[in-house]
């Protein structure tokens, strides 16, 4: 089966593209050639906006079968119909942390736009695994304390609340008592976690800009964040942790990307599969190449006055870290 398709497909895009072939091939009298290597040849044309690219196709298509990696990239060319081929046309470089803003950082952007990417948001967190990672941190700190006591849980740049609410979904079964506080600078954002559920009267949500220095942390049990801090710079983060412990704050929960290629392409490949808005798969780049690696955070930890922590990697390029501050 898997065969034919291939050779259905092989003769799909011979017709496609023939024309343009022998248009760009016409000079060099290489008709009599395979027509597969023809057609790795104008996909080298359309990929390469330099030799650095056009050296890692070559290196590719030299390595593996010849014969299946023609089929492949003929493939791809039909599915995607060259021009989704920007895979190629970016390198991340894993060693650098790049400090660029996202869509979702601009605090004006509303409507449409941001319900999408809120949406959006939470499909990536629901399937990549990032829901069931945080709450799971949080009820395993929440259980060793008394049930008795009411925790106050603060929850930096909450978004849509969604977070929120599955933490308190999850703490309602255990039978854990809490409270929630979710912060966001963007109005509309809190609005929609309003929204979600009106009556919930152990839910607050306050509008305030975070990375504002003059920004303060509210007292609580439990501070937690989901791909938030990679937003500060290094020395920032150092400063942020540090004050953690004059604001009354016992303990901290954050939920990070862990940055690396394989993640980086991986999540734009998948973005051609998922239902998610063109801002979140956009950000969603953005959002590796700026996150830290395990051991960048771990250090920025170490420079801080935090003596208790622990940064744990968790499956799908993701690390939670669990800090201990009073």
């Amino acid at each position: 089966m898997i065969h034919k398709l291939i050779r259905y497909t092989v003769k799909y895009a011979e017709k496609v593209i023939s024309k343009k072939v022998k248009k760009l091939y016409s000079d060099l009298k290489i008709y009599n050639v395979d027509f597969n290597i023809l057609i790795i040849k104008l996909l080298i044309s359309y990929l390469s906006k330099n030799c650095v690219y056009k050296l890692m196709l070559l290196i590719t298509y030299r390595i593996l079968p010849f014969s299946y990696c023609c089929h492949v990239f003929v493939i791809l060319l039909v599915l995607f119909r060259l021009k989704y081929f920007y895979i190629l046309s970016d390198i991340l470089n894993p060693k650098i942390r790049l400090h660029r803003n996202e869509k979702l950082d601009d605090l004006s952007l509303s409507g449409s736009l941001l319900k999408n990417a809120l949406s959006s948001l939470e499909i990536i967190n629901s399937l990549l695994g990032n829901h069931k990672q945080l709450t799971n941190a949080v009820l395993e700190v929440c259980k060793k304390q008394s049930k008795k006591e009411v925790l106050h849980i603060v929850d930096l740049g909450c978004g849509g609340g969604d977070c929120i609410y599955k933490i308190d979904k999850i703490l309602r079964k255990h039978n854990i008592k809490a409270t929630f506080m979710g912060i966001d600078g963007n109005s509309e954002s809190i609005a929609i976690a309003k929204s979600r559920n009106p009556n919930k009267r152990n839910m607050s949500f306050t509008i305030s800009d975070i990375l504002n220095k003059d920004f303060v942390v509210p007292s609580c049990n439990l501070l937690i964040s989901s791909h938030f801090i990679y937003h500060f710079k290094d020395s920032e983060l150092v400063s942020f942790l540090n004050q953690l412990s004059e604001k009354k704050v016992k303990r901290a929960i954050f939920s990070e990307l862990n940055r690396s290629r394989i993640a980086y392409y991986l999540f734009k490949i998948s973005g051609f599969f998922l239902p998610i808005s063109r801002i979140a798969k956009e950000d969603g780049l953005i959002a590796i190449q700026r996150a830290f690696t395990r051991n960048e955070l771990k250090n920025i930890i170490k420079n801080s006055n935090i003596k208790s922590f622990e940064v744990y990697k968790k499956p799908w390029f993701r690390m939670i870290a669990k800090i201990d501050i009073q």
